[in-house]
């Protein structure tokens, strides 16, 4: 049997001192090993948020599809000039969704009917002519301008597009203004060349590169939750 001298209070006391002094070291690393560890997490939590409205490239508080923005490549496309035909006609007709883009939204339109804007932007440019029981084919500034400006140099058309004769100036000057405020709401930031005119309107081989909002992705959408009669077709 062996025996072992106790230690004063005092030496005792030093010895928790000096243990203690050696777990406070390893405390601190493991502290900071965990703020490393949340800071990390935080990080890539605020990271996938920023990314996630990125990818979205749109107001995340304006209604919507998840698809925000894509790369476009602009150049001339004639089917949406030049002299009124049956082709010319279609192509603007495409461009709309079933009943104009009035749709019914559980989040966005809280029971009542709205009409996307782009959608009565491009009315207000065309005015096609669409069997609906919402509008009357009464406001086609582009035809009308179309329509005149080719019977002046060619004398006759042989196609008429649909349309009505009596255009109201009053209509008329609200789509000019609405179309303005459209331009302005957006505001487009894309870069241009300097030679835009030439590069890309006056040849038919200029293209440039834009980010653009995914206009197919918005008529699907609108074509998703659209209004028929103040009803979502699945009610």
């Amino acid at each position: 049997m062996r025996y072992h001298l106790l230690g004063s209070p005092d030496t005792l006391r030093d010895e928790k001192e000096i243990e203690g002094a050696e777990k406070r070291p390893r405390m601190s690393r493991y502290l900071v090993l965990l703020l490393s560890v949340t800071t990390g997490v935080i990080g890539l939590i605020v990271g996938f948020m920023v990314g996630h409205r990125v990818d979205r490239g749109w107001c995340t508080n304006l209604p919507g599809p998840s698809r925000g923005v894509e790369k476009v490549v602009w150049e001339r496309n004639l089917t949406f000039t030049g002299k009124p035909r049956q082709e010319w006609q279609d192509a603007w007709l495409e461009l709309l969704p079933d009943d104009l883009g009035f749709i019914l939204h559980p989040e966005w339109t809280h029971g009542e009917e709205r009409s996307v804007t782009v959608f009565h932007q491009l009315h207000c440019l065309v005015g096609p002519s669409i069997p609906s029981h919402r509008i009357m084919t009464i406001n086609h500034e582009q035809r009308a301008l179309q329509v005149a400006y080719h019977k002046a140099i060619d004398g006759g058309l042989t196609f008429q597009p649909n349309m009505h004769i009596n255009i109201s100036p009053v209509h008329t000057e609200h789509c000019f203004d609405y179309l303005r405020q459209g331009l302005m709401c957006s505001a487009d930031t894309n870069l241009e060349v300097n030679d835009f005119w030439a590069r890309t309107i006056g040849t038919t081989t200029g293209r440039t590169e834009r980010q653009c909002r995914d206009f197919r992705a918005v008529v699907e959408w609108a074509q998703k939750w659209k209004s028929v009669d103040g009803k979502h077709p699945d009610d």
